[in-house]
């Protein structure tokens, strides 16, 4: 028992260690989007006279923790030393997650090699391509499938409602985003609704008093830089709005969104958005739609399929299995929808794909693993 004991604890801990620092040190780590670089430039002090404590829509909070630390250590990649440890420790949760699941399944070298290969399909992305975004998802997200698997348990409970919490600082979006995609698992995880029921509730109440906080203490620049951030996103994003200028003015303005030159309120403000660009539901939902998630698709088979190959050999395996899995079958339907929703209606970039895909199988493998005979039950009986 105690050579297994620690047996477990290096595949829960060293071994993902391991793997990110042989990620980091053999393939390097780089920004996925240029908002991480804004980000780390404004608090870092880089294109402003001194570190920028706040930044409406971002990083509630910390970005003063992460001020106050340039300003202290400036030759110190603060930004990176904040995420990376929280993806790291996301990181240790999700094998710890995972290794509970199967250790009665599976002997301890196939274990610490399916734990690898999911590292190598699932996780290493995130490391290889760092956003804040990936981060604020994957910590959201372990940290609640690491408290649904203890139900019961505070400790886990706060670990899980801790991560949640940092989430929503990082980007309030983020973290609802992660309650939602997580909920299949975390229900199958706790072994019985009732069980998950105190970590949902107060995920949902945590979330909701937070968000509607935020809401009531916003100031008037806040909520003109947020409908500024809508209206850009609208439009250079999600392809919503189709410019149509009236004036010269607005002309100008179009062409200066398209270059993403949006520093001038002369020539971009509200009233030329509201203006100069209009939403045509027909010519959305006929050519942009469609058009959006075909290429989605395209590239979402080119760059996970062993992700999606996983989930349909579940599928399969689910289907042939005697009974009713309604359950199974709504939860493929959630997911499918949701990223036909936000491919054709919104956005799905990779750090957003990614980390949903990862909380779809988990969820698959919830459910496939409940009820399953331990690996020394199937030993005693083939014997």
């Amino acid at each position: 028992m105690p050579g297994l004991f620690r047996f477990n604890v290096l595949l829960r801990f060293l071994l993902p260690l391991v793997l990110i620092l042989g990620t980091i040190a053999g393939l390097g780590s780089y920004y996925e989007a240029s908002d991480d670089t804004s980000l780390t430039w404004l608090f870092s002090g880089v294109v402003a006279l001194k570190p920028v404590a706040s930044v409406p829509l971002y990083f509630h909070g910390l970005s003063h923790l992460l001020a106050a630390a340039y300003a202290a250590s400036p030759g110190v990649p603060w930004v990176g030393v904040l995420l990376g440890g929280l993806l790291g420790a996301a990181t240790v949760l999700i094998f710890t997650v995972l290794e509970t699941m199967l250790r009665p399944h599976l002997r301890p070298g196939q274990l610490a090699a399916v734990l690898t290969l999911f590292f190598a399909v699932a996780l290493l992305e995130h490391w290889l391509w760092f956003s804040y975004v990936r981060v604020a998802l994957v910590l959201a997200g372990a940290c609640l499938l690491f408290a649904a698997q203890r139900p019961g348990q505070k400790a886990p409970m706060l670990v899980g409602l801790l991560g949640l919490a940092c989430a929503w600082l990082m980007r309030p979006s983020l973290a609802v985003l992660a309650f939602g995609a997580t909920l299949p698992a975390v229900l199958l995880l706790a072994g019985q609704w009732r069980r998950a029921l105190p970590l949902v509730v107060s995920a949902a109440v945590g979330l909701a008093l937070a968000t509607g906080t935020a809401a009531l203490l916003q100031t008037p620049a806040e909520a003109q830089v947020q409908m500024r951030d809508k209206a850009f996103a609208r439009i250079l994003d999600f392809e919503q709005l189709q410019p149509q200028p009236r004036t010269t003015a607005d002309s100008l303005g179009t062409a200066a969104i398209d270059l993403w030159i949006m520093g001038d309120s002369t020539v971009v403000n509200p009233s030329q958005l509201g203006r100069a660009y209009h939403f045509d539901a027909r010519y959305f939902f006929a050519r942009t739609f469609p058009a959006k998630l075909s290429q989605r698709l395209a590239l979402l088979v080119r760059d996970y399929f062993p992700l999606l190959l996983a989930l349909a050999v579940m599928a399969v395996v689910v289907w042939q299995r005697p009974g009713r899995h309604g359950w199974f079958w709504l939860v493929q339907l959630g997911f499918t929808g949701f990223f036909v929703l936000l491919a054709g209606l919104l956005k799905l970039p990779p750090r957003l794909e990614l980390p949903l895909l990862n909380f779809w199988l988990l969820a698959n493998l919830a459910f496939l693993l409940r009820g399953a005979r331990p690996i020394s039950v199937v030993w005693r009986r083939l014997g």
